[in-house]
């Protein structure tokens, strides 16, 4: 059967997660083949990207999130995710 992976997984934290915890499935979602990770987490207010390359992108209220070429045009002010 065919499988298509998602180009983007997002996951928000609750309270009772660490950052570990919210980078380890990232990092699963990573081995699944999702090549782009948004971690939502409102305890810090802050966004994290993580794409193929592993490298933690991390926006914080002041910063706005890019779609960068995933998603051409798309802007998010992070201040307007945790109000």
């Amino acid at each position: 059967f065919f499988r298509v992976m998602p180009d983007l997984a997002g996951e928000v934290g609750s309270p009772s997660d660490s950052r570990k915890d919210l980078r380890d499935k990232a990092f699963q979602y990573l081995d699944a083949g999702v090549p782009n990770v948004w971690l939502f987490e409102p305890r810090w207010r802050t966004i994290s990207w993580i794409g193929p390359d592993r490298v933690e992108r991390v926006y914080r209220e002041g910063d706005v999130l890019d779609g960068g070429d995933l998603i051409p045009g798309f802007r998010l002010a992070v201040s307007d995710v945790f109000k």
